[in-house]
């Protein structure tokens, strides 16, 4: 396995104090250039795959916000023919997706947490 090389933040980040702040989004120890689409924890970037982007973005744009299975599914899926049934399990397999890409960098820290018939938010620990 590969160790992931680390970056410094001048690298690929616009510093927090740029006027571009809003290509960063930020959740605790989670960082996403949203012009590069690059994402790193504690310096370290991560790969994800375009889907998996468009979910961490959407919820690291509405931080400590419970948003219901419709409402991201309408987000990520804008066109109405493109769109996974809704019995699907696509939003909690995106999710362990991203959880897992994440574990390996934020040890047990859950950032994700589910609200049983509600949705889900994502939150620093």
């Amino acid at each position: 396995m590969v160790k992931p090389r680390q970056y410094t933040p001048e690298e690929e980040i616009v510093p927090i104090d740029s006027p571009e702040t809003d290509t960063i989004l930020s959740v605790g120890e989670i960082r996403m250039n949203v012009r590069t689409h690059a994402v790193f924890v504690r310096g370290t970037r991560i790969n994800f795959e375009e889907r998996e982007l468009q979910y961490l973005a959407y919820f690291m744009r509405n931080p400590d916000t419970v948003i219901p299975k419709k409402q991201l599914m309408d987000a990520i899926y804008p066109e109405e023919s493109l769109r996974p049934r809704p019995d699907d399990k696509i939003v909690k397999t995106m999710i362990s997706k991203i959880r897992s890409k994440l574990k390996p960098y934020l040890g047990e820290a859950n950032y994700f947490r589910v609200f049983k018939g509600r949705g889900y938010i994502l939150s620093a620990p």
